[in-house]
């Protein structure tokens, strides 16, 4: 269904970066300065699982504005 908010799941983000879940993790979701600005407690793109076993979410234009603007701070690593 079409919706005004387009949402990817891990792997749809997988898929877009080419990179696996660990490494998203790892280099992305849970570097301090970049989980502040993503969380969507803070008016992120990122819904971050409160529990286990729970998806996470990830609203697809902001994310994608986000990957674009920090691309060489997080792939040049």
């Amino acid at each position: 269904e079409p919706s005004d908010v387009s949402k990817l799941s891990d792997e749809d983000l997988e898929k877009q970066i080419n990179k696996k879940q660990d490494w998203i993790k790892e280099n992305i979701l849970f570097v301090q300065k970049f989980k502040q600005e993503l969380d969507s407690n803070n008016n992120g793109c990122v819904v971050y699982p409160t529990k286990k076993g729970q998806p996470w979410v990830f609203h697809a234009q902001k994310m994608k504005k986000f990957l674009d603007e920090n691309f060489s701070k997080i792939f040049a690593a």
